[in-house]
């Protein structure tokens, strides 16, 4: 039992292992995938003008879309141009200025205080020095292709008020590549562990009636000895008589008694008398035409009662 214990071990923790590997990395592939999609807000800017930092618009292989999202009446501004006019622009006022990622949902910016309280540029929409320019209320969306290099975004509302929310969206390569290989190299171990225990399973079979039979002799009881004798008391005084299978035994063996203590037991064998025919061949008659003294006496016979008449 303890070897056939042993001997599983090896394919149970083989099926176990891969099945909970292909299971993990079948989760990893379908439920628990990554979004192919980022997106990343900056919530509730206290700053009336929030611009992007360069490079920050090509963080992923991918087109970004900027979202700037307010109240239903509330005026949005969007425009497009390079980081150094954005700045050119907002020199001397407060901005918040997104530097990159804080997390995969949360963008991570930077506060800049205003240096001079007279110097408020007001609404980007009066500035001829964007590249591209869109506004409206509620909410704005604007596509920026990737490969944007020194260009930044710059939201604000009517440049008095708080910027309005921010989001950032990005396409991103999702690889479930490694979650492929655990699927394969899980299988492959169950498959092994599946293996292993089939082919101890057979080696069991064929095993088992020998290992049987061993066990079987090495349980089985050692005979007890036959009673020869049996005792019997009576007045005080033992008696010994011999056993049916001892007399069965003398009987065969062709003995009349047996002899127990001193003293005799009939086996009740039959005596059998062999007919003996023991004749000499020289007390046999004689051939007739061969034997002379027949003849002779014969003759003798033959003369007397000749004489006689």
């Amino acid at each position: 039992m303890k070897d056939a214990i042993k001997r599983t071990r090896l394919p149970i923790a083989l099926i176990v292992i891969g099945t909970v590997m292909a299971v993990v990395g079948i989760v990893f592939s379908t439920v628990a995938r990554p979004s192919p999609e980022v997106t990343a807000s900056l919530d509730e800017p206290q700053e009336p003008y929030v611009m992007t930092h360069e490079g920050v618009l090509d963080l992923f292989d991918s087109d970004a879309i900027i979202t700037a999202e307010g109240d239903e009446e509330t005026p949005i501004v969007m425009v497009v141009g390079h980081a150094s006019d954005i700045a050119a622009w907002l020199d001397g006022a407060a901005y918040a200025e997104i530097v990159g990622l804080q997390s995969w949902t949360q963008l991570k910016a930077e506060s800049q205080e205003a240096t001079s309280d007279d110097n408020q540029p007001g609404s980007p929409e009066n500035s001829d020095m964007w590249l591209e320019k869109k506004t409206g209320t509620g909410s704005v969306s604007l596509t920026q292709k990737h490969g944007a290099g020194d260009l930044s975004i710059l939201v604000a509302s009517d440049g008095e008020q708080p910027a309005p929310k921010v989001s950032i969206t990005w396409e991103r390569t999702v690889s479930t590549a490694w979650a492929t290989a655990l699927i394969i190299f899980g299988a492959l171990l169950a498959l092994l562990g599946f293996s292993l225990a089939w082919s101890f399973l057979r080696t069991k079979k064929k095993v088992d009636p020998e290992r049987r039979k061993k066990e079987l002799d090495a349980q089985r009881r050692v005979e007890t000895p036959v009673k020869k004798t049996i005792e019997a008391t009576a007045g005080g005084k033992t008696v010994k008589f011999p056993s049916r299978r001892a007399i069965r035994e003398a009987r065969e063996r062709g003995e009349n008694e047996i002899i127990i203590d001193g003293q005799r037991f009939d086996t009740g064998l039959v005596p059998v008398v062999k007919k003996v025919r023991t004749v000499e061949e020289d007390a046999l008659p004689g051939d007739p035409s061969t034997d002379t003294d027949s003849h002779a006496v014969s003759e003798v016979r033959r003369e007397e009662g000749e004489s006689n008449e």
